[in-house]
């Protein structure tokens, strides 16, 4: 963007990294993907610091700062669902 503005810089490519965390019931897991390198799974954060505000953290933040008094969630008449993790299946899960 600087540079299209005219900044005297060299525009580097762009490389997505996309990170998330699966719930996994027992062990959660820490994934990675780069599509220079390929997909990385792991027990330990991939990312630094280990424990920086992620999408269940943000969203309400941000929501608060910026003065919203509903979720989104609840504009669109989403309904919340509890669902309970049998640690026995390794990861397999039912409806309440």
């Amino acid at each position: 963007m600087a540079a299209q503005a005219g900044a005297p810089i060299e525009a580097a490519p762009f490389r997505p990294i996309l990170r998330g965390l699966l719930l996994t019931g027992i062990e959660p897991r820490f994934l990675r993907g780069d599509p220079a390198v390929g997909s990385i799974v792991d027990t330990e954060p991939l990312w630094w610091p280990p424990a920086k505000i992620v999408g269940r953290h943000l969203a309400p933040f941000l929501a608060q700062h910026l003065g919203l008094s509903e979720s989104l969630s609840e504009k669109r008449g989403a309904v919340p669902i509890e669902v309970e993790l049998d640690p026995a299946k390794r990861g397999a899960w039912s409806p309440l």
